[in-house]
């Protein structure tokens, strides 16, 4: 199948307006009324004084309050002097933040599919220089510079692939169930290893029995009363790959890989001339019976849980 060549003019000409009224934090500090009055902030950075009367800024948004752009850094290969040209028209035009943005195809990949090349590649040495000039700029002309993780996620092979390598214990599990019908009479049911809970269900009352206390050496044993019984046993299994967005590892491994980048390749510009970036595409590729460790151990800490 051949593909298409996606134009030159859609890596900016073509952007789409992600919202309005969106701050977009970078370099001159202060900001007229409704900003803050703290000239040790950035543009953009609500001010934290409780008293402080947001109307003005409501009516007139300060520097740093505008739209911020999707900026797709794909197509023709990428110069400084195209990106001069669309910088200095947009420039004035109510646009505080541009965040490159990369789309993806339909096939490989874990969460989609795979990031289409670009030239430079990303996250190469001539990508990084060229990004450290796009900021300059930008800078310059009153806009912040962010990078979206839309297709960079879970089994796309960059950042979260890494943390996963490096710390697979954060990934996270889904809950399962089993069931099992049984007449009176002894009861043996092997169970899996990760139970969680173990009930018997009286089908012509609804009564339950919280059988936990029943299960040694991975197996259940009990004694059934009764005509019949439902068996139910709920358990949590892993899913690689995938993140525990719980565990209070994940969030600053996530952020040390993706976002720990960016400080360490241009010391101090972080919510200056380097907007945060947005990370909506990062899926925790689990389903949503979720299963959290921490979650279920703070659970049956508690008495009557």
């Amino acid at each position: 199948m051949r593909h298409r060549r996606i134009p030159a003019a859609l890596n900016a000409a073509a952007l789409l307006v992600c919202v309005g009224a969106f701050a977009a934090c970078h370099g001159s500090p202060g900001g007229p009324s409704g900003s803050s009055s703290d000239p040790a902030l950035p543009i953009g950075v609500p001010s934290p004084d409780p008293d402080l009367d947001p109307l003005p800024g409501f009516k007139e948004p300060p520097p740093g309050y505008g739209e911020v752009a999707f900026f797709w850094w794909l197509g023709d290969p990428l110069t400084k002097e195209r990106l001069s040209w669309q910088l200095d028209r947009l420039a004035g035009k109510g646009v505080m933040g541009l965040q490159i943005n990369y789309a993806h195809s339909d096939r490989g990949g874990g969460s989609w599919g795979l990031t289409y090349p670009s030239d430079p590649p990303l996250f190469s040495e001539a990508w990084w220089q060229l990004v450290g000039w796009f900021m300059a700029a930008a800078k310059t002309r009153g806009m912040a510079v962010s990078l979206s993780d839309y297709t960079l996620g879970i089994g796309q092979g960059w950042s979260a692939d890494e943390v996963l390598r490096e710390e697979p214990g954060l990934a996270g599990s889904v809950l399962r169930s089993r069931t099992k019908e049984v007449g009176p009479g002894p009861v043996r049911w092997e169970v899996p290893a990760d139970v969680l809970s173990v009930v018997a269900i009286d089908p012509s009352t609804g009564a339950v029995t919280d059988l936990r206390d029943k299960i040694a050496g991975g197996a259940l044993e009990w004694t059934a009363p009764g005509l019949k019984q439902r068996l139910v046993a709920v358990f949590a299994e892993t899913v690689r790959p995938s993140i525990d967005p719980m565990n209070p590892r994940s969030g600053p491994a996530y952020a040390e890989k993706f976002f720990g980048q960016f400080e360490r390749r241009f010391p101090g510009e972080a919510g200056r001339g380097a907007a945060d970036g947005m990370a909506f595409g990062l899926p925790f590729r689990k389903s949503v019976w979720i299963a959290i460790d921490i979650f279920i151990a703070e659970f049956y800490s508690h008495p009557g849980c």
